[in-house]
């Protein structure tokens, strides 16, 4: 068995998938690329220059008119140059932001290493991560260059943890034949896309800051909470489906302990099944017994296969128990005694969360034709939305 392959690590998923390690790690550097751009002056006030000339003639005239024009510029994003007005020589300053701010990732990265070897990589990289979030939304409520660089040299800082903690964590939890392949698909590379997109739309560098932090907020809340609402949501509505209200509460009640033991019988059994592979195979599951209702809704007007609906949602129901065992077993094998409860707290207080907006589900749409749909909809959305953060954010976080 490969080392490290069946270590209880669901609960580090839950915390940490939600945080968007890999997005948050290149965020930081990547935005500078934006932040830092300098514009090009078209003019002074009421005088047009011609094209002709350079970037440095156009700064000499600019300091002999001495700030007496206000320059007009040409700005594909609206950078720290821009707003605050460092156009020419002093644009090399907001350069140098970048190096203060790498300066703070070099610290980062050599003191949280230590920590993380002292106190554990997960409650670190937890740790760095919301630093990061946190630190990466202040900034963008700088009112000059020098709060902005102290603020970014804090970030830097958590930056540099993350992703000091980050590669190791990875490399621990993944079993050997994983590695190579999933830190080649799982790189900074598709973040560059998403963010030329999220610059493009964010059009300056404060909402690019915020947006880059809050992105993550989300899906803090939909992970922690999205176990309880598709549980609690179909539960709680099972008078929608046919049959006896009273026995389809017996056949649930009947599936669930079924799922139950052949869980615990592949886990007793084969050494490849773990709590990952309940976890994210118990995501696939509900996600496509919910997709199917979607479909057959959608597609099927004369109701003549309402029994099928049936027992997908039945079936559907039944294996979100698998979650809350891995939830919360994993919660008591993660954390010491001293503080075991407190974490199993967090998890009851998320889980009551979710059942409190679940009874809520059906009613958040219009009652129109195709309101059941809808509501099927909305739990698949959320589900899948968890599934994918589980399988792409957490690293393949191994049990």
């Amino acid at each position: 068995m490969i080392q490290g392959y069946r270590q209880p690590r669901h609960l580090i998923k839950q915390t940490i998938d939600s945080i968007l390690p890999v997005y948050d790690c290149s965020a930081p550097v990547v935005d500078m690329i934006h932040n830092t751009a300098t514009p090009t002056i078209l003019g002074c006030g009421n005088v047009t220059f011609s094209g002709n000339l350079s970037n440095n003639d156009i700064c000499i005239f600019l300091r002999s008119m001495n700030a007496t024009c206000e320059p007009v510029v040409a700005e594909q994003f609206k950078s720290i140059n821009a707003e605050f007005g460092y156009l020419c020589d002093d644009a090399r300053y907001v350069k140098h932001s970048i190096s203060i701010e790498l300066a703070g990732a070099m610290i980062g990265a050599l003191t949280f290493g230590q920590i993380s070897d002292r106190f554990g990589r997960r409650m670190t990289l937890l740790f760095a991560l919301s630093g990061l979030s946190l630190f990466g939304a202040l900034s963008s409520f700088s009112g000059g260059l020098i709060e902005f660089v102290i603020i970014r040299f804090v970030t830097g800082i958590f930056n540099g943890a993350s992703m000091s903690v980050l590669n190791v964590f990875t490399f621990e939890n993944l079993p050997q034949r994983y590695r190579l392949w999933l830190n080649t698909l799982l790189t900074w590379s598709p973040n560059f896309v998403l963010f030329a997109l999220l610059a493009y739309y964010s059009e300056d560098w404060r909402t690019l800051a915020r947006a880059t932090s809050g992105i993550t907020l989300p899906a803090i809340v939909l992970l922690l909470v999205v176990t309880s609402i598709v549980h609690y949501g179909l539960l709680f509505n099972m008078e929608k489906l046919s049959g006896s209200l009273y026995w389809n509460l017996v056949y649930t009640g009947i599936i669930r302990y079924t799922f139950n033991i052949v869980a615990g019988a592949l886990d007793r059994t084969f050494s490849c099944v773990g709590r990952r592979f309940i976890h994210l195979g118990s995501h696939v599951f509900v996600s496509g017994t919910i997709g199917a209702v979607v479909f057959i809704n959608l597609f099927d007007g004369s109701h003549s296969m309402d029994t099928v609906i049936r027992i997908l949602v039945l079936c559907g129901v039944s294996m979100t128990s698998q979650l809350y065992i891995v939830n919360v077993l994993c919660a008591a094998e993660l954390f010491p005694t001293a503080i075991r409860n407190v974490a199993d707290s967090q998890l009851a207080i998320w889980n009551r969360t979710g059942t409190v907006i679940a009874p809520q589900i059906f009613f958040l749409v219009s009652r129109e034709k195709h309101f059941f749909s809808c509501c099927f909809s909305l739990l698949l959305v959320m589900n899948a939305a968890s599934l994918i953060a589980n399988f792409k954010f957490a690293q393949f976080v191994s049990v």
